[in-house]
């Protein structure tokens, strides 16, 4: 399920630019949602690729607000996945206790707006990624699947993370 907002301002492409060029070799990217099972992983394995490609070497992760142990491994998800050329076989489920930003800067990503207010990070480097989706697309507010077994759904979601990153990574690469 998506919910429809403004796009993207110069002033948020700006301000994520600025941050992603002051990046080193101890900063980190974070992919923050709820479960950490379908929309981050995804993220975080797509980005690592973009990256991979053009030898950017940032630190990449993914992880969850949830803490419950309950959530598996969504097959769907891994299958829809690795059809777009992204393995999400081996992720693993990590909660936000469990990556350690202490060293250096972190820049994170959520897919919604709501996630922002659980977090303790500076509001100046969390970025919601649904402001990045491209124009054509349509405007967004929320990335989320209704439910983790429908199939149309995971691919929307896909799309629209694949497309909001490869327009930052394109916008970072020409400036």
């Amino acid at each position: 399920m998506t919910k429809k907002t403004m796009p993207i301002t110069q002033t948020q492409i700006q301000r994520l630019l600025a941050q992603l060029y002051c990046l080193d070799d101890n900063d980190n990217i974070i992919f923050l949602c709820d479960n950490n099972i379908l929309l981050s992983p995804f993220a975080e394995s797509y980005l690592k690729v973009l990256c991979r490609e053009v030898g950017i070497k940032w630190n990449i992760f993914s992880t969850s607000l949830n803490n419950s142990e309950s959530e598996s491994e969504n097959t769907l998800a891994i299958e829809e996945a690795s059809k777009l050329g992204i393995d999400l076989s081996s992720h693993g489920k990590q909660q936000d206790s469990s990556i350690s930003p202490s060293c250096g800067k972190t820049l994170l990503f959520t897919f919604d707006n709501e996630n922002h207010t659980d977090i303790e990070i500076t509001p100046a480097t969390t970025f919601n990624l649904c402001h990045f989706i491209p124009r054509g697309l349509g405007s967004y507010q929320t990335i989320d699947s209704s439910t983790d077994d429908d199939i149309e759904d995971i691919k929307h979601c896909y799309l629209l993370i694949a497309e909001a990153l490869k327009n930052i990574f394109e916008h970072y690469r020409v400036l």
